[in-house]
């Protein structure tokens, strides 16, 4: 809706958003975890949507008005670690696309050097800004961001305890000089496109966005002279962009909700496979109607002669519950590729390094680094695929994975008997995280 200039419009709009059952909770306790709050929220009988610390207060969504009535009546006066909490209505945050475009009706300058630049030079500053940079100096800066993150963490660990310092000066631990990866072009196998519309030839465009919706953006800039992307994902993104301008719907606009186009991402694997999961919003679509539009991908999927699987999945509006489920159009349900001397299996959610050639790097380091032997019990958590736990396998006691997604489960357990392991890893539901960490715990033993 390019005229829109009301920020609060969208709350009228069809679809949930959390932003009409927010509160604001004050006078929280000094230095209070993430943890601490969502667990003192569970044990008063809330599980809120979103939660946004701001310090001493705190942002908290809920799914519905009645949860947010319920909140309001329960914890305002609550005694909270001997803080009494404070509970009110919170007003919405105004829609940051509408905000940024009054911004710069406010601000613009014809003789801005910004306007002048193409849409591609944008992208490439966006997703390669070391691009052209010495490869040295690049190492330095990202370097000197690890430090700043560890120094970051440092401050934040010292107003919690305090005893776990001896010295206000130096790192939380030494930090080494970064290691290149074996490989610096063509390397991601794995990118997630959005589709959406090109401002300088306002055609539908598959590629990279300026920045989030948050930030104010909907701009989609083309991605063919990125050089972190290998050829055939290149080709795959360009015979896509022909089938969806070519097709009588158009991309789906984040700002009024209309359109069907939203997102695809690409995986690739050396091996010459690739697999595609095709985003889109049903709209108000007959069953009829989604049978043809499934008909007709599956049809560009056959004539591309590019995917070795492809999925869709339908995300209509907004929704408060989990994320509704892939549907297989063509090919095999998943890819494979080697790490280690390993083949593994991918899913389509399944977690993967996306530099193959840097991962191999950088699980020798970890195991290196940990000094991980044959007395050792790795413990992989959020395991994904079971690469790191699958690699080290061979220099530990025991390995155990532990994962969220059934489907990365079922991956890693079938990985590890492509190759007979010994010892052999043991891969597990995330539920049984929270024994092994407390089994684990200083305080446990």
């Amino acid at each position: 809706m390019a005229g829109e200039t009301d920020p609060y419009a969208y709350l009228n709009r069809e679809g949930f958003t959390s932003e009409k059952f927010k509160v604001e909770i004050s006078n929280l306790p000094k230095y209070l975890g993430m943890g601490q709050f969502k667990k003192f929220l569970a044990k008063e009988g809330f599980v809120p949507h979103k939660i946004k610390p701001m310090g001493r207060f705190a942002y908290v969504c809920f799914k519905d008005d009645m949860e947010k009535e319920k909140a309001i009546e329960k914890l305002n006066g609550v005694m909270f670690r001997g803080s009494k909490l404070e509970v009110k209505i919170a007003k919405p945050m105004k829609d940051p696309l509408v905000k940024k475009r009054k911004f710069d009706e406010v601000n613009s300058n014809d003789d801005d050097d910004k306007e002048s630049v193409p849409i591609s030079q944008k992208i490439e500053n966006v997703t390669l800004p070391y691009q052209g940079m010495p490869l040295s100096e690049q190492h330095s800066l990202k370097k000197k961001y690890v430090e700043d993150v560890f120094n970051a963490y440092k401050n934040e660990l010292k107003h919690a305890n305090r005893s776990l310092f001896q010295s206000q000066d130096g790192n939380l631990c030494p930090i080494e000089d970064t290691v290149a990866s074996p490989v610096d072009e063509h390397y991601r196998n794995k990118c997630d496109f959005t589709i959406g519309i090109n401002p300088e030839n306002s055609l539908a465009t598959v590629g990279f966005r300026l920045a989030s919706y948050k930030k104010g953006a909907c701009s989609v800039g083309p991605i063919a002279h990125l050089s972190h992307l290998p050829l055939k994902t290149i080709e795959a993104v360009a015979a896509l962009e022909e089938f969806v301008r070519k097709s009588e719907h158009a991309p789906y606009n984040p700002e009024d909700h209309t359109g069907i186009w939203k997102n695809v991402v690409i995986r690739t694997s050396d091996a010459g496979q690739m697999m595609a999961i095709l985003v889109m919003h049903p709209q108000n679509f007959e069953e009829k109607a989604l049978v043809e539009l499934k008909k007709g991908i599956q049809d560009f999927v056959v004539e591309s002669g590019i995917f070795t699987s492809f999925f869709v999945q339908f995300q209509g509006a907004k929704k408060s519950n989990d994320d509704v489920a892939l549907e297989k159009l063509s090919g095999d349900d998943f890819i494979s590729e080697k790490l280690c001397d390993l083949e593994f299996r991918i899913s389509p959610l399944a977690f993967f390094q996306v530099n193959t050639k840097a991962a191999e790097v950088l699980y020798r380091l970890v195991g290196d680094i940990a000094n991980v032997n044959l007395k050792s019990i790795l413990l992989d958590i959020c395991c994904g695929t079971g690469t790191i736990g699958l690699s080290l396998a061979k220099r530990c006691k025991k390995v155990y994975g532990i994962e969220l997604i059934p489907s990365a489960i079922e991956d890693a357990t079938y990985n590890a008997k492509l190759k007979p392991i010994v010892p052999v890893p043991q891969h597990i539901s995330s539920r049984i995280l929270f024994k092994l960490t407390f089994a684990i715990s200083p305080t446990s033993r």
